[in-house]
């Protein structure tokens, strides 16, 4: 049987989302993974990343109202606090 993370909505009960969760090997891997990518990301310039930064902080804006919805029905949030 796998190990599953779930979310279930506080408006209904319903499954929100499930992901399945990694095996303490699995884990170890993605930190490495994300420390390679750490270092990566120091050698670039302050500029790059800055630049970097304002495109995915732009995306999520762009995203604003799926966002929305799915706050709400993760949190149980009336959507008109949303945003």
């Amino acid at each position: 049987m796998t190990n599953q993370l779930i979310c279930y909505s506080p408006i209904d009960g319903s499954i929100f989302s499930s992901r399945k969760v990694l095996s303490m090997e699995q884990a170890v891997e993605k930190i490495e993974l994300l420390r390679s990518a750490q270092s990566e990301w120091s050698l670039r310039s302050l500029q790059e990343r800055i630049e970097l930064v304002l495109s995915g902080i732009k995306a999520i804006g762009e995203m604003d109202e799926i966002i929305i919805q799915e706050l709400a029905q993760m949190m149980g949030r009336p959507i008109c606090y949303g945003g």
